[in-house]
């Protein structure tokens, strides 16, 4: 990205939450002030707001995977969703969907999950319940952005960012047409929230993640697609659920 993209900044932090770092110094000066009239001892605790909204928007380099064939992880957080969907209106034909929660400690910027060039990009308002609830989230305020592995090509892979209760916007920086490499950034969602990965499964060869796992964006292989020359069978973690009757495995 270039100096005047949303992101890494002075001091390691990502630009695209330098206008919430800003009100969070003056929220506390003026709680330290108010504060420091009666327990002055206490005023310098205020401090911890703008040190922890700084620390909340942090990002950090990562040694991106070079395997040509690896999808890698577009965000922070834990695995708490893998399974196969029969149908899905935004990647054709049955898709692997990889669910990864945030929770407000995790790094909140995200990155491409492989080379690819984007099909389409778009932001969907909706309210904000909270994103640990699998399968519950259609209605959420979210971002989706699909990718295809060439120009002329069909949509392979999908990332949905999905605001949570707390969240206050999503960005993404990504349009129609553009040409993205894997693990750089391009998104970001201010506070908690969810992220959600799909690729179709006739270009999976296998999945490298099981429900539970701690991923880093950018840097964790969650499978391994076949080259773009080739098509052919997965070879799937048996973590992954298929059963069509539960609907946290129906696509939104």
């Amino acid at each position: 990205m270039s100096a005047r993209s949303p992101f890494r900044g002075p001091l390691g932090l990502a630009r695209a939450g330098f206008a919430q770092i800003g009100w969070s110094l003056v929220w506390a000066g003026l709680g330290a002030a108010v504060t420091a009239l009666a327990w002055p001892a206490l005023a310098p605790t205020w401090l911890a707001l703008p040190i922890f909204v700084a620390w909340f928007f942090r990002d950090p380099e990562r040694v991106v995977s070079e395997h040509a064939d690896a999808v890698v992880s577009p965000a922070d957080g834990r695995v708490d969703d893998l399974a196969e969907i029969e149908a899905c209106p935004f990647v054709e034909g049955r898709v692997l969907r990889i669910g990864i929660y945030l929770s407000l400690f995790s790094v909140h910027v995200q990155r491409a999950p492989c080379d690819a060039t984007v099909v389409s990009s778009a932001a969907r308002a909706g309210r904000r319940v909270a994103t640990h609830r699998v399968g519950e989230l259609d209605g959420n305020e979210q971002h989706l952005t699909t990718f295809a592995r060439a120009a002329t090509a069909p949509a392979f892979a999908a990332v949905r960012q999905i605001a949570g209760p707390v969240a206050r916007g999503i960005v993404n920086v990504l349009g129609p047409g553009d040409r993205i490499v894997r693990g750089a950034r391009f998104g970001l969602i201010r506070f908690g929230s969810r992220v959600e990965l799909y690729l179709a499964l006739d270009v999976v060869r296998e999945v490298l993640v099981r429900r539970g796992d701690r991923v880093r964006a950018g840097a964790s292989p969650l499978a391994m697609i076949e080259p773009l020359a080739n098509s052919g069978s997965i070879a799937t973690s048996s973590a992954v659920g298929s059963s069509t009757s539960d609907p946290r495995t129906q696509c939104p």
